[in-house]
């Protein structure tokens, strides 16, 4: 967020490449709730995945990005090969993404404060 927000605040919000792919997001609070959570349930085991339970795409997060900085998002998608030009083998991480699963959480009784992207948003702008 920290390299995304300052682009985003120039009019600059677009997807990366095809900006289909999933941005795992969870709001400062949840995660400092989830770690609380963990640490106070200590027959809670195995790998929690620290993320929201709604899937954002890279371009909707974009899109809410520039709609809650009142910004425009009519930029066109960057496209693959220059962010593999700019950033190299970190790219991939950009445009892969990754969709995963926050059921065990959920499961386990945890309760997400901002549990879609709007509100993460909010709660940080």
């Amino acid at each position: 967020m920290q390299k995304i927000v300052p682009i985003v605040k120039l009019g600059l919000a677009s997807p990366l490449g095809s900006g289909n792919q999933y941005i795992p997001l969870v709001s400062m609070d949840d995660l400092l709730n989830l770690y609380e959570f963990i640490i106070l349930n200590p027959q809670l085991t195995g790998t929690f995945n620290a993320n929201a339970p709604c899937h954002v795409t890279n371009k909707q997060l974009m899109f809410g990005l520039a709609k809650i900085l009142d910004k425009p998002f009519i930029m066109p998608a960057v496209p693959a090969f220059i962010l593999k030009i700019i950033y190299g083998e970190f790219a991939s991480v950009l445009l892969e993404g990754s969709r995963v699963s926050s059921n065990k959480l959920i499961d386990s009784g945890f309760t997400f404060s901002h549990d879609k992207l709007e509100s993460m948003l909010e709660s940080v702008f």
